[in-house]
């Protein structure tokens, strides 16, 4: 999952091998940072704590 500064979700996915390509609805996303938070399990079912960071996009 990827938010802007106002937490709204500007991306999902549930591929591991996916990519944001910086669009938000259709649109390129403006220069800012964004927060990621990246939700997953182990192979045994486990749930582990959400990876929690942020990036800066540039234009």
């Amino acid at each position: 999952e990827i938010y802007n500064r106002w937490g709204k979700k500007v991306y999902e996915s549930t591929d591991p091998a996916a990519t944001w390509d910086g669009t938000s609805e259709g649109k390129d996303a403006p220069s800012d940072v964004y927060v990621y938070v990246i939700r997953w399990q182990r192979d045994d079912g486990a749930l582990q704590p959400p990876l929690i960071g942020d990036i800066t996009l540039l234009r």
